[in-house]
């Protein structure tokens, strides 16, 4: 499976490859993003310290970043490199793989739904299609597809171009996406303290904290004349939005009523 649009990898580019075979020379590897390609790692391209035998450091079947030093796309040799992969490299090479792999293992699962549903075209021919007509076209150049997958979970971003999307795949990738990425609720908590010595006392209270008491927000007894105020949400910045609308309110309807102090602080 091609993970990218173009076939082969650029120089210098930073893949995961997997050890498949090793030598007293060097080590034969697939390239995990595009479609299990076979490269080459030179032992003296595998660290700047002098090694006699690849077997002393590689094992097969080990997963890790590589860089690539040389590529002939019409005989198809490639050829890779550790000697200067960086450890800032293998962190986002290895962030990107998994985010990417995630990815496709979502589009994989849509593509056999939609293949069970509609037994005329096969799981690999839905897989391509939302790989040439959806993903490619999204990414274009852009990795972190996955990231996208949780935004669209997280903050209600449309999947991608709605006119391009048949509604039976839309409604099947945001199911499987609500089910696979689960996005920790954040909590938003404000204490307000509110007094009232005149005649109205607490029914004057009562009345300024049920005019924050909206949709999404939970109002709670501290300790008088402490109120905890708690939004809780997905989305930070529309949680902010909903408590600072909230505590307008109660600010709003504590002017109104004489005797009655409001003082608050945001947690």
């Amino acid at each position: 499976m091609y993970f990218y649009k173009n076939t082969y990898p650029d120089i210098d580019d930073i893949i995961m490859v997997k050890i498949i075979k090793v030598d007293d020379m060097g080590a034969e590897c697939i390239l995990l993003e595009y479609n299990n390609k076979t490269a080459y790692l030179p032992i003296n391209e595998f660290s700047r310290r002098r090694i006699k035998s690849a077997r002393q450091v590689l094992r097969v079947n080990n997963i890790l970043p590589l860089q690539v030093i040389f590529v002939d796309k019409i005989k198809g040799f490639i050829d890779v490199s550790k000697k200067h992969v960086t450890a800032t490299d293998i962190s986002l090479c290895t962030n990107k793989y998994k985010s990417i792999n995630r990815s496709y293992n979502i589009i994989n699962r849509v593509s056999e739904i939609l293949s069970e549903q509609n037994e005329e075209k096969n799981k690999d021919d839905y897989f391509d299609y939302l790989q040439n007509n959806l993903i490619w076209p999204f990414l274009n150049g852009r990795y972190d597809l996955y990231q996208h997958f949780k935004e669209v979970v997280r903050d209600d971003k449309p999947l991608f171009n709605e006119n391009s999307l048949d509604p039976t795949i839309t409604t099947i990738l945001l199911s499987i996406l609500k089910n696979r990425i689960k996005i920790i609720e954040k909590k938003i908590i404000s204490t307000v303290v509110i007094t009232n010595y005149g005649p109205e006392g607490v029914d004057s209270v009562k009345k300024c904290l049920m005019a924050g008491n909206i949709e999404g927000v939970n109002i709670t007894v501290k300790k008088c004349p402490e109120y905890e105020i708690m939004v809780v949400c997905v989305n930070k910045t529309k949680g902010e939005e909903l408590m600072e609308r909230s505590l307008k309110l109660i600010e709003n309807k504590c002017s109104m009523h004489i005797n009655t102090v409001f003082h608050m602080k945001i947690i």
